[in-house]
This record gives structure tokens, C-alpha cells and sequence, in this order.
């Protein structure tokens, strides 16, 4: 679950685990309810790591819906706040710094993402150049590069960065580990070579996932 600062909040606060359990309902597929706590927290919190969670989960509920638009709106707005966010008093200022970056590179590259899926590929270079490269959230910023690339029509590229097993990576769902199967495919056939590569795997396709990935790619 995000939580900006968590480890120094320790997760016992109410409206933390209100939107971790709204988190557990969004993998299970219940968009509206998981959007209804994240909309009310968002209103009732007075503290901006809350409504940052909060914006964020909007945020992700928006992409698992396909609205693009929406979903970058709601990481501007969230990282309108992170500019505005103070650490807790008495954590360490270098602990914080790191934790601050590492949210904005998720605003970054999430927000980059939907504006691939919009067709805003400029825009999402643009995001995508500014964030620069961060190891821990490689698979999310590589989801994103990879959508831009196959806009510009650079198969080979585009084979390149998915040679890289993400499939198992905690932070990308069904969603986008078939959008990049599918992403995989039209690069090989692209490229005259329509083979099934070694150690490409089967994973059950879920109509709604298919769904989703057909409005990725317009």
C-alpha cells in the first residue's frame, strides 16, 4: 500500500488502513468501492500524506477503469501536494528526502503512462526525461517506455527493453503484464520474426483484462 512517510506514521492510523483495505478491494476487481473510501478519505483528511494516499489510490482506480484523462489529472493533483508535504518531525531528513522522490517518481511514471495511453507520447517523453531512471520502480517507468516506444512504431527498441522478464514484479498487475505481452507481440511481428520467444509463459487472459488493454492501445 502507498503511504507517504508510513514507516515513520507506523500504519495505525484509521484512515491508513481504510485505504489499505480500499487497495485489497481494487485488486479484487470492485472499482467503485475502493474509488467511494479513497473519494471520502480524500475530503475528510486534513493531513496531506492522507490526501496524497488517497489522490494516489483515485488515482490507480482511474487506470483499472481505462480513464486516462482522469488518472492524470488526479497525479497532478497529487503531486501538487507532495510539493506542499512536510516529513513527520524527527524523521531523518535524508530518510525523507528518499521517500518524497521515490513518490514523485511513482506520480512520474504513472502519470507518464496515462499520457502514453492518450496518445500524448511527447508529453509523456517529456515525463518520462524529467523522472530519469530509478531501479527500484524500473518495471513501472519500463510499462511506460514501452507504450511510448510502440507509438513511435521502434519495434527493435521496443524488443530490447521487454527482453527483461517483468512479469513478476509486485508493482504491475494482470492489467499491464498482458498490455506488455501484447506490447512483445506486435514488436516481433513488426519485425518479421513472429516466433514465440524462450521463456515467454502463459497466464490466463481475463476478458475485462483484454478489455483494458484494447483501450490502452486505441
Amino acid at each position: 500500500m502507498f503511504s507517504l512517510f508510513g514507516s515513520q506514521l507506523g500504519q495505525t492510523d484509521r484512515l491508513h488502513r481504510e485505504i489499505e483495505a480500499a487497495r485489497e478491494r481494487l485488486a479484487a476487481g470492485d472499482l467503485a468501492g475502493s474509488g467511494e473510501v479513497a473519494q471520502r478519505i480524500y475530503e475528510e483528511s486534513d493531513r496531506l500524506d492522507e490526501q496524497i494516499a488517497a489522490l494516489m489510490l483515485l488515482a490507480d482506480v482511474a487506470e483499472a477503469a481505462a480513464s486516462f484523462d482522469r488518472q492524470e489529472l488526479l497525479l497532478l493533483d497529487a503531486r501538487a501536494l507532495l510539493d506542499r508535504v512536510l516529513p513527520p518531525s524527527g524523521m531523518d531528513p535524508d530518510a525523507a528526502d528518499r521517500e518524497l522522490r521515490h513518490t514523485k517518481l511513482v506520480v512520474a511514471y504513472k502519470r507518464a503512462f496515462a499520457l502514453a495511453a492518450l496518445a500524448r507520447t511527447e508529453e509523456a517523453e517529456r515525463e518520462l526525461a524529467r523522472a530519469g531512471p530509478s531501479a527500484p520502480l524500473a518495471p513501472l517507468s519500463a510499462r511506460a517506455l514501452a507504450l511510448v516506444l510502440a507509438r513511435r512504431a521502434r519495434w527493435a527498441e521496443l524488443e530490447v527493453l521487454l527482453a527483461e522478464d517483468l512479469a513478476d514484479s509486485a508493482l504491475l498487475g494482470p492489467r499491464s503484464r498482458l498490455l506488455l505481452r501484447r506490447l512483445a507481440t506486435l514488436a516481433r511481428r513488426a519485425r518479421a520474426d513472429a516466433y514465440r520467444t524462450a521463456g515467454e509463459r502463459d497466464e490466463p487472459e481475463m476478458p475485462e483484462h483484454r478489455a483494458w488493454v484494447d483501450k490502452v492501445l486505441g
